[in-house]
C-alpha cells in the first residue's frame, strides 16, 4: 500500500515539471510566437513598442535597441515586445500596435523580443562594403557604389566601383505600388513597377511588363527565368533622394549605368548633378531609387 502510495505521488511530479517546461520560453515556442502569433510587419512593430514604452512596460533603453541601429538610424527590420503573463509564457497578449492606445496590459508584463517583417522583404543596392538602402547610405556616409563595368559582355560581367555623392531627407509614409518577383530558384525581388531589369537578351524591360517568358541576369551573369510577377500595394517609409556619379575607373554615362538591384543586374536613371533635388521618392529597404517616372 505504501509502494502504491509512493508511485502516484512520483507519477505527479513528473507531470508537473513537464507543464513547467512546456509553459516557458523556449526556442520552438518562442518562434511560433514571433512567426505565427503574433507576428507584425515593420510599422506594426514600431507602434507596439512606442506604446510599450508610453506605457512603462519598456525601458527607454531596451526601445532604443528595438528599434534604431549602432548609428542612431531606424532599422530595416525593428524588434518589438511580445507580452506573456510571469511564469506562463502560453497565456500571452496580442498588446496595442499604436502608439495612444490604453495601457491596460491585463497583467501580461513579461515579454520576448521578436524580429518584423521587412518593410516589404527587399534588400538594397549594392556597395562596396555591403547592400543599403540609398537613405542609408547616405546616412552613414557610403560612396563606393558597385556598377557593371562597361567592358562587360552577357557572357562575362565584370564588376566595377564608382564614386558617388548622395543626397537624403525622409518625406512620408504612404501607400506605393510594387512589384514582387519570384525566379525559378526562389530568389524574389521588391521593385516599383517601372523599374528596368536586365534581361538575358540584353534589353531593359520595365518590372510589371516581365512574364515567364523573360528571363533576368543575375549578378553572377547567370540567366533566371521569371517564376511570378506579382504587383502589391505596401505602406512604406518614403525618401527623398538624389544620387550622382563622381568619379569611376573609366567615363559613364550617367543615364546608361547598370548595378546591382537586390542580386541582378538593372538600369538606373541617375538625376543631373544641377536639377532640383528629391523628385523621386526613393523607398527604404528596397532597393530604392528604382526608376519612377
Amino acid at each position: 500500500m505504501l509502494k502504491t502510495k509512493n508511485f502516484i505521488f512520483v507519477s505527479v511530479l513528473v507531470l508537473f515539471s513537464i507543464q513547467v517546461e512546456a509553459d516557458n520560453p523556449n526556442p520552438i515556442n518562442i518562434e511560433q510566437r514571433c512567426n505565427i502569433e503574433d507576428r507584425l510587419t515593420f510599422f506594426e512593430a514600431v507602434g507596439r513598442s512606442d506604446w510599450a514604452l508610453r506605457c512603462e512596460l519598456i525601458s527607454v533603453r531596451t526601445h532604443d535597441y528595438f528599434v534604431y541601429d549602432d548609428w542612431g538610424n531606424r532599422r530595416s527590420q525593428v524588434y518589438y515586445p511580445s507580452f506573456y503573463k510571469p511564469s506562463h509564457f502560453s497565456d500571452w497578449f496580442s498588446a496595442p500596435r499604436v502608439k495612444s492606445y490604453s495601457c491596460t496590459s491585463y497583467g501580461h508584463t513579461s515579454y520576448i523580443g521578436c524580429l518584423s517583417d521587412a518593410p516589404f522583404g527587399s534588400t538594397s543596392l549594392l556597395f562596396a562594403s555591403g547592400e543599403f538602402a540609398i537613405f542609408d547610405a547616405y546616412t552613414q556616409q557610403v560612396h563606393e557604389l558597385v556598377i557593371v563595368d562597361e567592358s562587360s559582355t552577357l557572357d562575362s560581367i565584370h564588376l566595377g566601383e564608382a564614386n558617388v555623392s548622395i543626397y537624403g531627407e525622409e518625406a512620408s509614409i504612404s501607400s506605393l505600388s510594387v512589384v514582387k518577383i519570384t525566379t525559378q530558384t526562389g530568389s524574389t525581388l521588391t521593385v516599383t513597377p517601372e523599374h528596368p531589369l536586365l534581361l538575358a537578351t540584353g534589353k531593359f524591360k520595365a518590372a510589371k511588363y516581365l512574364t515567364n517568358y523573360d528571363e533576368i541576369v543575375s549578378q553572377d551573369g547567370e540567366f533566371e527565368s521569371i517564376l511570378s510577377v506579382e504587383p502589391l500595394s505596401i505602406t512604406a517609409q518614403l525618401y527623398k533622394t538624389d544620387i550622382n556619379i563622381q568619379q569611376t575607373t573609366q567615363k559613364h554615362n550617367q543615364n546608361n549605368v547598370i548595378v546591382v538591384t537586390q542580386g541582378y543586374l538593372s538600369g538606373y536613371l541617375f538625376e543631373n548633378q544641377h536639377s532640383a533635388k528629391g523628385h523621386r521618392l526613393a523607398l527604404r529597404d528596397n532597393i530604392p531609387d528604382s526608376l519612377i517616372f
